[in-house]
């Protein structure tokens, strides 16, 4: 048998559980924490990849929604200081 070659057999199925209850998604930073979580755990044999392709499509999409969300924020501040702005110098 060649040394260079190794055999490699998938750990015995664990459960793991993704996501807790008390472990909301709130922010962009939970999701990425998720995502690290859920990638570990596809590399390290205990969620198979389909699940952990499409929880990860769907915390993804949270994802998006929020940033969406915080950019809307933003603009509406700018906006409201345009306006001010605009009613102070007349």
């Amino acid at each position: 048998m060649n040394d260079k070659l190794k055999i490699i057999t998938p750990l015995p199925e664990r459960s793991f559980q993704v996501y807790s209850r008390s472990h909301r998604l709130k922010t962009i930073f939970d999701c990425n924490r998720l995502l690290a979580k859920i990638t570990n755990a596809c590399l390290m044999g205990n969620l198979e990849e389909t699940r952990a392709t499409k929880i990860a499509y769907l915390v993804t999409c949270l994802m998006k929604g929020l940033e969406l969300g915080e950019l809307e924020k933003k603009i509406d501040e700018i906006e409201k200081r345009l306006n001010n702005d605009n009613q102070n110098t007349n």
